[in-house]
């Protein structure tokens, strides 16, 4: 059976699409997606193609090859925005995942990508108090090893670029314990917008 479907203003549990494309095809026991697409607002994210079964008892997971373009990172985090919720950034390049979806639902992902507008605020998704943004940095490039899953984020072998900074990265940020992330490499103040109560210039 042949696929050719478009869907707008999409809704699953948490998440939202202005618009999903898709194309492929469907047998028995093998879903296979040809070309797809997401656009949420201003950003999209475009599929390889992708093979998997819809059916499978095993649930193995399901490796998938992403390009991001000016994704909002908050809304594409969905049912796991709880624990990143001071987190901001659009995202743009390459992402490589293994999804595990079942009862619990997981992402493993390699990524290289560029972050623009990125900051760190004091908000929390069930506590409202005066904005403070705690650290603002306007692009920076990013290649990272990372997995997301109900309790949060954790990274790895992370590297982080800016037009004189050249950092390296692992942590997690999650409900339980907040942020715990470890940065190694100088800084260059003239590469940060914003460090707490200070706005560099």
């Amino acid at each position: 059976t042949q696929v050719d479907l478009t869907i707008e203003d999409a809704k699953f549990e948490e998440w939202y699409a202005n618009k999903v494309l898709l194309k492929g095809s469907w047998n028995s026991h093998l879903a296979t997606i040809t070309a797809a697409s997401i656009q949420v607002d201003k950003g999209s994210v475009v599929f390889d193609k992708l093979e998997f079964d819809p059916f499978s008892k095993d649930r193995d997971p399901i490796s998938i090859s992403l390009k991001l373009d000016n994704l909002d990172f908050r809304k594409a985090m969905g049912k796991f925005l709880k624990p990143v919720y001071p987190l901001h950034m659009f995202l743009s390049g390459d992402l490589d995942a293994r999804l595990t979806i079942g009862q619990k639902f997981s992402i493993d992902a390699k990524s290289n990508l560029k972050v623009k507008n990125f900051s760190f605020d004091n908000q929390r998704m069930d506590q409202k108090k005066p904005l403070s943004v705690l650290l603002d940095i306007s692009e920076v490039a990013l290649v990272s090893s990372f997995h997301i899953d109900e309790d949060g984020l954790k990274f790895e072998d992370t590297h982080v670029s800016l037009p004189r900074t050249k950092l390296a990265a692992y942590g997690s940020v999650t409900g339980k314990n907040g942020f715990d992330i470890d940065v190694q490499g100088p800084i260059n103040a003239a590469d940060i917008g914003k460090l707490g109560p200070f706005s560099i210039k």
